[in-house]
Order: structure tokens, then C-alpha cells, then sequence
């Protein structure tokens, strides 16, 4: 019995200190990695939305007396509800880039992008 057991018992360690040793490698490049990039709190909040650029995410016909302006803005992977504001097209294509120019609560106030 101790013949089976003796090797199972050498192996069951020796894969328990392989996976552990891979385990304590990748922690510490990961620990390395945040250590030399750490994140930017400017990005995140408020702060970091002005001036982002987004997507129209359906085309919108404008009422210049402030009538319908709501729309949906896509941002990175998030969909915003939005204002246009600034705008002198009657109609803005779907897809089209806006600028995040104000933000109310959870309401982006955006303009038209011109990317020129």
C-alpha cells in the first residue's frame, strides 16, 4: 500500500508547488503591470466624459426651438441618454460623432463633431 501511495502523495505535491509558483508569476507581472500604468483617476467620473467622443446612435431630425433634441449616444461601450445642443443641420445621420460638452446628472449635453 505504502508502495502506491509513497509516489501519489510526491506527485500530488510537486503539482500543487508547479501551480503555485505559475499562480505567484502571473500575480506579480499583473501587480508589476498596475504598479507602472496605474489608473488615471481623471478618467473616470465626471472629468472624464467632457470631451469624449460618442456615436449618434439613430438619426434625429431636429426642432431648433429646443423641441426634439434627445438622443442616444454611444460611448465606448455605454449608451448615454444626451441632449444636442449647438447644432444647424435639420437632421444628424445615425452613427454620426458628437462631443460630450456638459454633463446634468446622467444626461450628456453634446454637440456635432467635426473631425476636420
Amino acid at each position: 500500500m505504502n508502495e502506491i501511495l509513497g509516489p501519489l502523495i510526491i506527485g500530488a505535491i510537486t503539482i500543487y508547488c508547479i501551480y503555485t509558483l505559475l499562480e505567484t508569476i502571473i500575480i506579480g507581472r499583473e501587480l508589476r503591470r498596475i504598479r507602472k500604468n496605474p489608473p488615471n483617476p481623471s478618467n473616470l467620473g465626471k472629468e472624464g466624459l467632457l470631451g469624449r467622443i460618442g456615436l449618434l446612435e439613430s438619426d434625429l431630425e431636429l426642432d431648433p426651438d429646443g423641441g426634439r433634441n434627445d438622443c442616444k449616444v454611444k460611448i465606448g461601450s455605454e449608451i448615454w441618454n444626451s441632449k444636442l445642443v449647438n447644432f444647424t443641420a435639420p437632421n444628424i445621420r445615425g452613427g454620426s460623432k458628437v462631443i460630450v460638452k456638459n454633463i446634468d446628472g446622467l444626461t450628456l449635453y453634446v454637440e456635432p463633431y467635426d473631425d476636420r
